[in-house]
């Protein structure tokens, strides 16, 4: 056999195993992306579940769940008055009526068309 014969047959098996290589890592791929979403759904279950009963015992949580139920609870206010901040910054209010966001100067809803109540300095409609 030609050196050239000998060196085709050996490119022509490197390259048998490279696809060979490049099939197997497509595979793996594949297999491992089935895998996360499947870890994916039951996490997301897990958080379902875990939310629906956060809300059916929220009120009287059992002993060993009061501490975690007072943390969601707590984490929540905080989000809310975050929100707030941010609310503020951008300038906007929310309606009290159809709870729309509007610009905190507005006399009257741009959504439901309502009078609003007069609005403090900090951006909240007073009673």
């Amino acid at each position: 056999m030609s050196f050239f014969d000998n060196l085709k047959d050996k490119v022509s098996k490197g390259g048998a195993a490279v696809g060979s290589g490049a099939k197997y890592a497509v595979e793996m791929a594949k297999l491992n992306a089935q895998i996360s979403g499947k870890k994916k759904v039951i996490n997301d279950t897990f958080n379902k579940i875990g939310e629906k009963y956060f809300e059916s015992v929220a009120d009287n949580a059992p002993e060993e769940f009061k501490e975690l139920v007072e943390t969601v609870i707590e984490s929540r206010k905080e989000i809310e008055r975050l929100n707030d901040e941010i609310k503020k910054l951008k300038g906007v209010a929310v309606c009290p009526f159809c709870n729309s966001e509007i610009e905190s100067e507005s006399r009257f809803c741009s959504v439901c068309g309502k009078e609003l109540p007069v609005a403090d300095s900090e951006g909240d409609f007073v009673d």
